[in-house]
């Protein structure tokens, strides 16, 4: 059994323990930022939460800062309706949400009110409002990690070996998979096409790939006619997929 969030390394070594191959090393996550100013957020185990993948994890936390801000509201007006399995329902999301990212304090506190509703006890106004606080101050957090993220470099372009209609094919078959590495090649390729295909397209799949649509986002990719997929023959694994 391997609990969520699942740390790769874990999961490989329990895989490991049950096939007959064992599976290839895990690869190391890329340097996290200075986490010693972030003392409610663990970048390095967020990071490693989601294999290392830099791109994927501000996405998560993102959509944290945007989704959960209001839970301890929420679960008050549940409680305050008699809806103890749907205050016990929010917690135990929140509890997963915040797990993966690496905000052990906010882990705990929805860890606390998900036991307590299952044990049929109250929640106090105080419970509630630490929780509040500690996601205010979580997503006050997440902001400055995301102006870290924007002052970054940004991603070198593709070698001169690797021509966009390459590196277009790459991302066709990335998305096909639903490799989440198909966000870094986006972010290579994404300038270049502006030209070839205009803006409102590109802001269209990027609006799909910011959204993990990658199934959605491939499809747009398709029908735009981006250059080395228009006319081309389907690959035969996409083929087979299909």
């Amino acid at each position: 059994f391997v609990a969520k969030p699942a740390e790769p390394a874990v999961l490989l070594h329990t895989l490991e323990r049950w096939l007959a191959a064992p599976p290839p090393p895990a690869p190391n996550p890329p340097e996290a930022p200075d986490a010693a100013a972030l003392p409610t957020l663990d970048l390095v185990a967020g990071l490693r939460n989601v294999g290392g993948q830099r791109g994927t994890y501000h996405a998560l936390l993102r959509r944290f800062a945007e989704g959960h801000l209001a839970d301890g509201e929420r679960l008050r007006r549940a409680l305050a309706a008699g809806d103890a399995a749907g205050a016990r329902l929010l917690a135990h999301s929140l509890k997963g949400s915040a797990a993966t990212l690496g905000a052990e304090p906010v882990r705990l506190s929805a860890t606390r009110l998900e036991r307590t509703l299952a044990a049929g006890l109250a929640v106090t106004d105080a419970d509630l409002g630490e929780l509040s606080d500690q996601l205010r101050v979580l997503v006050e957090v997440i902001g400055k990690v995301a102006v870290v993220d924007e002052a970054a470099p940004p991603a070198p372009p593709a070698p001169a070996g690797a021509p966009l209609p390459q590196r277009l094919r790459e991302l066709d078959t990335l998305l096909a998979d639903d490799d989440y590495r198909a966000c870094e090649v986006w972010r290579e390729v994404a300038d270049p096409l502006r030209d070839a295909l205009g803006a409102a397209t590109v802001d269209d799949i990027a609006r799909l790939i910011a959204a993990f649509d990658l199934a959605g986002a491939q499809r747009r990719l398709r029908e735009s006619g981006a250059p080395g997929l228009t006319g081309d023959a389907e690959p035969a694994e996409y083929a087979q997929r299909a």
